[in-house]
């Protein structure tokens, strides 16, 4: 008997057990293999394992809901057989946000302006829990439960009223006597191939000086503008009150996404070429279909539509590995890549090289495994990743004034629409280093003229604001910093006692990894400008300086001019 409380205002938990009982006829049923599939097998002395799941609802049908969801993302269960057995099939598997993109980022302007720079592989993701498979297929048109009208209903197009764009690969296969038709289904299988692309936008996120996940800020916002297909798939069985199912979600506010070629603002507009070149390209249509561009662009171009695998190209990809071996295979992947690099990137070939995609690579141990020695690609699988590859592109934004000296975290998150079926919210990808995270210390970039190097604070009192503290240093004498600034690309930096005695020397190659020791920090080091070097305050045998007055003098290596200088340590 089932029960539903007039006004839902307390939490119930049901713990249960299922099996034949004594005395009934289930009890002896066996099945193919002779198990007693329907009696509770669990002998005296074994264990099992037991998942509990809280579900929660304000009715029946919620209830009923909720419970469909926590048994998909728990996954396949084992039955009355194989409870006893260790259990072998993966389980949790929660809808995932977008793939995350891929980024390249890099100071600018004297340390005034961070570029970033990233790719659109998480326009491409495809999520499987956002039209569960419980509801996606196609009603049986001849069945006794058919519900006529609803999307999953296939009446309308039968026998031969297909719509042009309808793949083949979506219909209902008439002839097959053991077709599996879904009675429950409320998407057909083209609809759900639609929804499951559930892209909507990307974010750019910074956070100066903190490592805090609370401290991260939003720069700026993007997302697609939806189509009035996409407000069609969202809506499907509106007219159903029982059967409707909201698939929208979080749209967001139709920025449109970055960079188009026709921008009004010219200082966000992307790749400016001819129609015809851009044609050359692909995009994904409103039916989440790739086709060629059309008159606009979004981005810039990371692949050459010139250039495909072929024999020649692989030997070349190949004698690349042949005559570099003190590469690493890194730097050999890069550099076999690059072959398909669009050459509007020649100038700045380390973009291409954070962004690129190598399973959409077409040489053998990239896109097509199996090793150098592999069968050559048939021309449907160099047609069908050309297609892929030449839908790639990347976008450009910044992020202006950082605060200079302290690190300064960013990072680009893609979004999606969230599940609002099942109460899920958007869902985003991460801003740490798992993700595409970097860490910058803004700061003046290497220039030649030697007068204007600096030392910052000058004079260092007690404390800087550059100041963190590492990790086992209880006084914090170990965790002191202050800048060699306006520095040229490669130098050496002495410091003396005004006694003429030295107490450190730095070597500085333009940017490298430095230190964080502020108090919350997300990363243990971070890219410094490369006109800018961080002293610690320790001597060269690694001992606690002394307040005073101390000189310094930096050698530039290009030319070897010499700068002389001196600051003050009162502590």
């Amino acid at each position: 008997m089932e029960y539903e409380q007039p006004s839902p205002n307390d939490t119930r938990f049901l713990f249960s057990f299922y099996g034949a009982q004594p005395g009934t006829p289930e009890y002896d049923e066996v099945d193919d293999e002779g198990h007693y599939y329907k009696r509770w097998n669990l002998a005296p002395g074994k264990t099992m394992k037991i998942v509990v799941a809280v579900f929660p609802g304000d009715n029946k049908e919620d209830l009923k809901r909720t419970a469909r969801w926590a048994k998909e993302i728990y996954g396949q269960a084992q039955d009355l057989i194989t409870v006893v057995l260790p259990d072998t099939f993966p389980h949790y598997n929660p809808p995932e946000p977008p793939e995350i993109p891929a980024l390249y980022a890099e100071l600018m302007d004297n340390g005034d302006r961070i570029d970033l720079y990233w790719d659109n592989r998480s326009e491409f993701s495809y999520d499987v829990k956002t039209v569960s498979t419980a509801v996606m297929g196609w009603q049986n048109p001849n069945g006794s439960q058919l519900k006529p009208g609803i999307d999953s209903d296939p009446t309308p197009y039968l026998p031969d009223n297909w719509p042009d764009y309808f793949p083949d690969e979506f219909k209902p296969n008439m002839n097959d006597p053991e077709y599996k038709w879904n009675n429950n289904a409320l998407a057909n299988p083209f609809t759900a191939y639609r929804l499951r692309h559930d892209f909507q936008g990307y974010t750019i996120w910074g956070r100066s000086g903190s490592g805090s996940q609370e401290d991260w800020e939003m720069v700026r916002r993007w997302d697609k503008i939806d189509t009035p297909q996409d407000f069609a798939d969202y809506t499907i069985n509106a007219d159903s009150v029982n059967l409707f199912l909201d698939f929208g979600g979080y749209l967001g506010n139709d920025t449109d996404l970055p960079n188009r070629s026709d921008n009004p603002d010219i200082n966000h507009r992307g790749w400016q070429a001819s129609p015809e070149e851009y044609a050359r390209f692909y995009r994904l249509n409103e039916m989440y279909t790739l086709v060629p561009n059309g008159s606009a662009f979004y981005g810039w171009p990371i692949y050459n539509p010139d250039m495909n695998w072929t024999p020649a190209i692989q030997a070349q990809a190949d004698q690349m590995v042949a005559d570099n071996p003190m590469l690493t295979d890194d730097e050999l992947d890069a550099m076999q890549a690059r072959i398909f690099m669009h050459p509007h990137l020649q100038q700045k070939p380390e973009i291409f090289n954070a962004l690129y995609d190598r399973k959409l690579v077409p040489l053998k141990t990239f896109a097509f495994p199996g090793g150098v020695d592999a069968l050559d690609p048939t021309q449907e699988q160099l047609d069908t990743l050309e297609r892929e590859r030449l839908a790639r592109r990347y976008y450009k934004s910044h992020i202006m004034y950082p605060r200079k000296g302290v690190e300064y975290y960013v990072a680009i998150t893609a979004y999606d629409r969230g599940i609002p079926s099942n109460d899920l919210n958007f869902l985003e990808t991460g801003r740490d280093a798992d993700a595409n995270m970097k860490v910058f210390f803004p700061g003046s970039l290497a220039r030649e003229k030697m007068d204007d190097i600096k030392v910052v604070p000058n004079p260092y009192i007690g404390r800087s604001k550059f100041d963190g503290r590492y990790d086992n240093d209880e006084k914090g004498d170990k965790s002191r910093r202050l800048w060699f600034i306006n520095l040229p690309n490669r130098c050496t930096i002495r410091i003396y006692t005004l006694a003429g005695d030295l107490v450190q020397t730095l070597h500085h190659d333009g940017a490298h990894q430095t230190d964080i020791v502020t108090i919350s920090k997300a990363a243990t080091q971070g890219m410094t400008a490369d006109g800018m070097h961080a002293w610690d305050l320790l001597s060269r045998n690694n001992q606690i300086i002394a307040p005073g007055v101390y000189l310094f003098s930096v050698e530039n290596k290009a030319d070897n001019k010499l700068k002389v200088g001196k600051f003050v340590i009162i502590k």
